[in-house]
């Protein structure tokens, strides 16, 4: 008997704890925005400093892919109060990566472009906290685009121990010419059926 005595209290006991373990509350995490905003700022920033140094391609498209997703996930107004005064130099080093070389880097760089402008149209219903820092960066922009292909033009005579000769307009053209086809590609051949998002976007251009 008094096994069984023990054996039932044991029983009682152990399902006692398990209804306790169940209406135990659940912690969980409560961020406020002002949390929010400084830890955007922080990880952008991070983000900002790596796209502003001379990196591999793998690292290029991995941090802008990595800048798509804070956007995705914050949205665009908390994003836009977190890099503040640095989204005109967000604007340039995106701007420098759309005419990159590479395809697979120019493709992240539109991604990232065109999901700013979309969901800056989504939420403001215009582009005005985006086209003047967008617009003021592009004429730096193939500024230093054309001057690292000069300077790439340079090293190649020096190498080859020719005369060197600055480098043509047409050269310099030539290397403009991924810039444009991938801002022709944004503000011309873009997938939304919003004709007024479309009319917006060949404004920009224009």
């Amino acid at each position: 008997n008094d096994e069984k005595g023990d054996k039932y209290s044991g029983v009682r006991n152990s399902k006692k704890s398990s209804r306790m373990k169940r209406k135990k509350p659940v912690e969980s995490l409560n961020f406020s925005v002002a949390d929010t905003v400084i830890f955007i700022r922080a990880t952008s920033s991070v983000y900002l400093h790596s796209l502003s140094l001379r990196q591999s391609d793998i690292v290029i498209v991995k941090t802008l892919t990595a800048a798509v997703e804070i956007l995705k996930a914050f949205g665009i107004k908390l994003f836009l109060s977190a890099v503040g005064e640095t989204l005109q130099h967000w604007m340039r080093v995106v701007l420098v990566q759309c005419g990159s070389r590479r395809a697979e880097v120019r493709v992240q760089a539109l991604e990232f472009l065109a999901l700013i402008l979309r969901l800056t149209w989504d939420s403001f219903g215009s582009f005005f906290r985006i086209r003047v820092p967008l617009l003021a960066v592009q004429t730096e922009v193939m500024e230093r685009i054309v001057a690292t292909a000069a300077a790439r033009y340079y090293r190649e005579q020096r190498r080859l121990g020719t005369v060197v000769q600055y480098l043509s307009n047409d050269s310099a053209e030539a290397s403009l010419a991924p810039l444009w086809r991938t801002l022709d590609r944004l503000h011309h051949q873009s997938a939304s059926q919003n004709v007024a998002y479309r009319s917006a976007l060949m404004r920009i251009a224009e």
